[in-house]
């Protein structure tokens, strides 16, 4: 592309709305992973079903991959429009169709996701004159 040339600014598809609030929503559903994993580690082993070094290994699970899961799908809205942002965000919402919970949210996601528009939106493919 010649650099005088200012860059195809595609319009922002209804889907990228939803796309933030499905990350917004994964990310607080993850921290309240992470937080359900430092009530362990404070008060697992005071119910009495379990003792201290169970209470530890479910506190240091639950920690461990709510931080994992939690950050990707709180910088998701934040990055460049890219191509790889697509694929990012394509990863992100097959993540969610592995859940009954997320399911109903995720396959509407998903369909939307995949056409031209948004793809042309993220940079994926060229804009169809």
């Amino acid at each position: 592309m010649n650099a005088t040339m200012p860059a195809v600014v595609a319009k922002k598809p209804r889907v990228w709305t939803w796309y933030v609030v499905y990350c917004g929503s994964m990310a607080l559903l993850y921290l309240v992973v992470v937080a359900l994993g430092i009530a362990f580690g404070a008060f697992g082993a005071a119910s009495g079903e379990m003792d201290d070094d169970e209470a530890l290994v479910m506190a240091g699970l639950f920690i461990a991959l709510g931080g994992v899961f939690f950050v990707p799908y709180a910088i998701a809205p934040f990055l460049p429009k890219k191509s790889w942002t697509w694929i990012f965000g394509l990863v992100l919402i097959g993540l969610g169709l592995t859940s009954c919970v997320t399911l109903p949210f995720a396959i509407p996601l998903m369909i939307h996701w995949l056409k031209p528009e948004t793809q042309v939106f993220l940079g994926r493919k060229a804009a169809m004159k």
